[in-house]
């Protein structure tokens, strides 16, 4: 028997101890989620009190992704209304990320219903999201029945997990909490999208994958119009002389961004640019300006053109001007 090292996954099954164990029904993934370890730590990419997507612990290829009904369920035909919803939803988000993170040829989407189907773990209801590509086996898997994956989990997990679509795929399962009401949920979901945003642009220089993979992207610091505290936003820039255009698009939501509306109120701001943290002045583009600026944003990066399409408003495009 041959033997393939590779020894970044010990990390992993060292982590997947007693307190990540089977839960009261004997079920791995009820024991994974009721864990209430970080989910760094338990590979949980994207969860909702309805679905949860973790990656496969043992994936087919780098990217696998299993999605599913928080509740345990065995049967397809036991997930109706709200749930049904949310899980396919879910499904539609995974799709997305893996097509945003790795740009695949393709996609395999299936689930493996009951044991004498393939099931790995029948009585917990999981589809399969897998990126797929044009001569993706080689002769290991033919061969040595060994499969060679390229990237260690943790990799694919802050991948797909930069990757996720915001504002897409949320049905009624994306709430992140039943008391939550929507701005709020809104609200707590651009938190935790931020947040993964800002910690890998930090840790790679200034470079991000995912939807934003190769754009120009800067970390925005504003003071709160209303709180007056610190507020953190990650933002796309188009260079301008020695500045950086801004554009509040709020993906094309009905009203502005709230980073705009706290330089309208506090021109001072620091942006984050690759490495560097540059001491800046805001303020709002004229006319004429906008337009030149704004049209080419729209050729260099269409999302933008479809979001105008979508709002009404008239999209601010704000002028930062380093002050040093």
């Amino acid at each position: 028997m041959e033997r393939l090292w590779a020894g970044w996954r010990s990390a992993y099954l060292e982590s997947s101890g007693d307190d990540a164990g089977p839960g009261s029904e004997g079920c791995v993934f009820c024991g994974l989620f009721a864990s209430q370890l970080p989910d760094s730590q338990t590979l949980v990419v994207w969860r909702s009190p309805l679905v949860v997507a973790v990656l496969n612990a043992f994936p087919y290829g780098s990217g696998h992704l299993l999605v599913m009904p928080v509740r345990h369920v065995a049967d397809l035909t036991e997930v109706a209304g709200e749930e049904r919803v949310a899980l396919w939803d879910a499904v539609h988000a995974g799709v997305e990320a893996v097509t945003a993170a790795y740009r695949p040829g393709g996609v395999n989407v299936g689930a493996n219903l009951g044991r004498a189907a393939g099931a790995g773990i029948p009585g917990h209801l999981h589809v399969h999201v897998l990126p797929r590509w044009d001569g993706d086996t080689n002769f290991m898997t033919a061969v040595a029945q060994t499969r060679v994956l390229p990237e260690p989990l943790t990799e694919t997990w802050r991948r797909l997990r930069s990757a996720w679509p915001r504002g897409q795929g949320l049905g009624s399962g994306r709430r992140v909490s039943p008391s939550l009401d929507e701005e709020e949920q809104t609200m707590a979901e651009a938190s935790d999208w931020n947040t993964a945003i800002i910690q890998e642009f930090r840790s790679n220089g200034g470079k991000v994958g995912g939807q934003f993979e190769g754009a120009p992207l800067l970390i925005l610091h504003t003071t709160g119009a209303k709180t007056g505290q610190e507020r953190v936003s990650p933002v796309m820039y188009q260079a301008v002389g020695e500045g950086f255009a801004v554009f509040a698009s709020k993906a094309g939501a009905p009203t502005n961004p709230d980073w705009y509306h706290n330089l309208v109120a506090q021109p001072r701001a620091t942006a984050e640019v690759g490495t560097a943290s540059v001491e800046v002045e805001a303020r709002v583009a004229d006319a004429e300006e906008r337009e030149r600026i704004w049209s080419k944003q729209k050729v260099d990066y269409p999302g933008f053109a479809e979001y105008e399409e979508k709002t009404t408003r008239t999209i601010p495009v704000v002028i930062l001007t380093p002050t040093a």
